[in-house]
């Protein structure tokens, strides 16, 4: 079994020094490693079996809503808001007070979301390829 931060590192990504702390206005990189952190209570972690499948979907999930990145937002520039984008934004209130800037609390609400809503990352991505391939957008 490889160590999650190893396999981020051989993914590519650079992970930031203790990324299971809050990480504010993290990169890209930064955030997947913390997602790569985040997800292993769910089994969604790629070195666990059936894990690989989920984390493929997630990637793919949050690369078309937001490109990872924690400030991404929709034109009027609060209603869906981060890396998951919430819809509305201050959803992410439930998993944190500092949703608007803290990586490691979007990637919380989001993971719980997905949970929540539809099982797993996958179900979610299929849900949004659903949506894409009618011209709508938005996985929630």
């Amino acid at each position: 079994m490889i160590a999650p931060m190893v396999f981020a590192v051989l993914l590519g990504f650079t992970p930031a020094a203790d990324v299971h702390h809050d990480l504010y206005r993290g990169t890209q990189a930064q955030a997947k490693a913390e997602a790569l952190y985040q997800v292993g209570p769910y089994g969604w972690r790629p070195s666990v079996a059936r894990g690989a499948a989920q984390w493929k979907c997630l990637i793919a999930l949050w690369k078309h809503e937001s490109d990872w990145r924690w400030n991404a937002n929709n034109a009027d520039g609060y209603s869906t808001w981060g890396i998951p984008q919430a819809h509305p934004g201050r959803k992410m209130q439930s998993a944190g007070r500092d949703w608007r800037t803290n990586t490691t609390t979007q990637i919380r609400w989001g993971l719980r979301y997905i949970r929540g809503q539809y099982g797993t990352p996958c179900n979610a991505w299929s849900r949004w390829q659903g949506r894409a391939a009618s011209g709508q957008y938005g996985w929630y």
